[in-house]
């Protein structure tokens, strides 16, 4: 099984989803990662999540600064990768034929299918 959740629901969902056996690996869209003292997720669960992780964002997206998540992807263990969708902003307006595409291929190399 696999867990996809975009922003509050990649927030809220990767919680319960990083501690389930059932669950083999996880994406996380839009991840709202905003300055520290301006978060309201507190996201330091994903220190202990050992599954495959796949993050995307736009490189605009105004909820995900790229700073805020370079330093996520630090905080977390392997496997993981970061993907910023250039000219993209938190909901992916006109990029999402790019963001199937990146979750597509990483589902194909994680699954091996």
């Amino acid at each position: 099984m696999l867990f996809a959740g975009f922003s509050f629901g990649a927030a809220v969902g990767l919680q319960a989803a990083c501690p389930d056996g059932r669950v083999k690996a996880v994406i996380g869209l839009g991840i709202p990662v905003v300055p520290a003292d301006q978060r309201v997720y507190d996201l330091s669960f994903l220190q202990g999540c050992a599954k495959a992780k796949l993050f995307v964002s736009g490189a605009r997206d105004q909820f995900g600064p790229s700073t805020e998540l370079q330093q996520l992807m630090e905080s977390i263990p392997d496997p993981k990768k970061l993907v910023l969708i250039d000219g993209a902003d938190h909901f992916f307006a006109g990029r999402l034929r790019e963001l199937r595409e990146v979750i597509e291929a990483w589902v194909k190399e994680v699954t091996k299918v």
